[in-house]
């Protein structure tokens, strides 16, 4: 056995695990409500939005700092207060907070040295991350052949486009949806349709708008849908590498699409 399998299965290790996984089932449970900011906090609360405001560079977006603790949906901040979170930490905490596979996935990885899976030095974890990735997608019916685990959303969305862009040089465009979110940075923060987030960028792409499905009339929005397309690959024939998709429009709101519209 491999030194580290050993240490896997040490009657320890396991014995600890589920102490941890028990000791914080206890507490968690013990959030199952709001509830209201203690008083006795606020002076604490406030000097830590300061601090974060002084080690960020800018103040929170909300007044809203995790304690480490929830229960599903609620989740208790450090003011003492207890409040859903209705956009699930922004979709990594959709198992919901403190959920124990959630944390025993954090002790195993803790366990296995999984602080990085890179390019140059992997571990075993990103291969069986990649094939579960890769059988679970397959099961529905796509044909996807490869995994390649990134840091972010945006830097996933970055490495899409330089395979696309690769593929199909010298086309540059790029076709995305109106009120698209594609990421902030330097390319993708120019398929994100808010413009606040280009401002005082360079320009590094060239993006043409496709107007997205309206569940009030889907048979219009498909129509004008087709009708931008037809009209951009006409006016830039051979220019466009690729099309930015999402199922789900996220930027502002939360707009899916349907199967016939796509």
């Amino acid at each position: 056995m491999l030194k580290a399998d050993q240490l896997q299965q040490d009657p320890r290790v396991l014995a600890a695990k589920e102490t941890l996984l028990e000791a914080v089932r206890e507490h968690s449970a013990s959030i199952t409500g709001p509830k209201a900011p203690d008083p006795n906090l606020a002076h604490k609360f406030e000097a830590q939005a300061e601090e974060s405001t002084a080690v960020r560079g800018r103040g929170l977006a909300l007044p809203y700092l995790a304690s480490g603790l929830g229960n599903g949906a609620w989740v208790e901040l450090t003011d003492g207060s207890v409040k859903l979170d209705f956009i699930s930490g922004i979709g990594v905490h959709i198992l919901g907070h403190s959920h124990p596979l959630i944390v025993e996935s954090g002790i195993d990885a803790a366990l296995t040295d999984t602080v990085m899976q890179g390019n140059l030095q992997m571990g075993y974890d990103s291969i069986e991350l990649g094939r579960l990735l890769l059988d679970l997608a397959n099961q529905e019916g796509a044909d996807l052949g490869h995994c390649f685990l990134s840091t972010s959303g945006a830097m996933a969305n970055e490495n899409a486009l330089k395979v696309a862009f690769q593929a199909k040089a010298p086309a540059t465009r790029v076709l995305a949806f109106e009120g698209a979110f594609a990421g902030r940075s330097m390319a993708t923060a120019q398929i994100t349709a808010r413009a606040a987030y280009r401002k005082g960028l360079p320009s590094t792409l060239s993006v043409d708008r496709v107007p997205y499905f309206d569940h009030r009339d889907p048979e219009a929005s498909t129509r004008a849908a087709l009708q931008a397309i037809d009209g951009h690959l006409s006016k830039f024939p051979g220019e466009h590498a690729l099309m930015v998709v999402e199922p789900i429009l996220g930027e502002g709101g939360f707009y899916p699409g349907n199967s016939a519209y796509f």
